[in-house]
């Protein structure tokens, strides 16, 4: 009776240790293979927004890093990015973009592009977050 307790474990194990690697391994060699330089046309497409995949998760390291700066303009982002997407999440924020389905194992999350303006609307932050 130990013995196969003993073995029914030792498989257990050795699938958690499996789904968990390949789960790293997907995540990792994923993230390198989906980056994309931001493309404005795309980006404010809406039938390439929702009939290809997360688009504009692949895009966003270089929106984040090419695109968007601390200064800019409300009106410079909304030229560079198009409209906001209209939604009632993130309140505390002044523009907001959904990205897509989050990547993880399961996707229950949305990714979104959050931006909050000072006073005169000029961006103060921005940052990639989840729902």
């Amino acid at each position: 009776m130990k013995k196969s307790s003993a073995l029914i474990l030792t498989i257990l194990l050795v699938l958690i240790a499996m789904a968990s690697a390949t789960f790293l391994f997907t995540s990792q060699s994923g993230e390198a293979q989906m980056a994309i330089k931001f493309d404005k046309k795309i980006w404010t497409d809406d039938k390439s927004i929702y009939d290809t995949p997360n688009i504009r998760l692949q895009m966003i390291d270089d929106v984040i890093s090419n695109q968007l700066a601390v200064g800019k303009s409300r009106d410079e982002v909304i030229e560079i990015l198009g409209k906001p997407t209209d939604t009632p999440y993130f309140k505390d924020y002044d523009l907001v973009y959904w990205l897509g389905d989050e990547k993880s194992l399961i996707n229950v999350d949305s990714a979104w592009l959050v931006i909050k303006l000072d006073d005169q609307g000029n961006v103060t932050s921005f940052e990639k977050v989840t729902d």
